[in-house]
């Protein structure tokens, strides 16, 4: 998998990810929930708390995510997640500022 991101010409973002494919199926599913079965309730506080430490570490600009160009681009709907992000990002935001 490939993520590029552009603005204009310039490329200012690039990630990728390489693994080998396996069956999705109720085994696979009931076996890697076995295997790590505190990952999936940890993945989301370890991405934010990163994201708090960019921020207020090293100052990093936060970026709203932009709309998908493409029409093959999953869109999500405004969940209670997305909202919370946004909450956080407005009270991180208004804690630099007074800090």
């Amino acid at each position: 998998i490939r993520v590029d991101l552009h603005r204009g010409n310039e490329k200012v973002f690039a990630a990728s990810l390489k693994g080998t494919g396996r069956p999705f199926n109720r085994a696979q599913l009931i076996n890697t929930l076995i295997k790590f079965p505190v990952t999936l309730l940890l993945t989301m506080p370890r991405i934010h708390l990163q994201a708090v430490k960019l921020y207020f570490k090293a100052r990093v600009q936060v970026y709203i995510r932009p709309r998908p160009s493409s029409a093959y681009t999953i869109r999500s709907r405004q969940n209670i997640i997305h909202r919370a992000r946004l909450a956080l990002l407005a009270v991180l935001r208004k804690a630099r500022h007074e800090g």
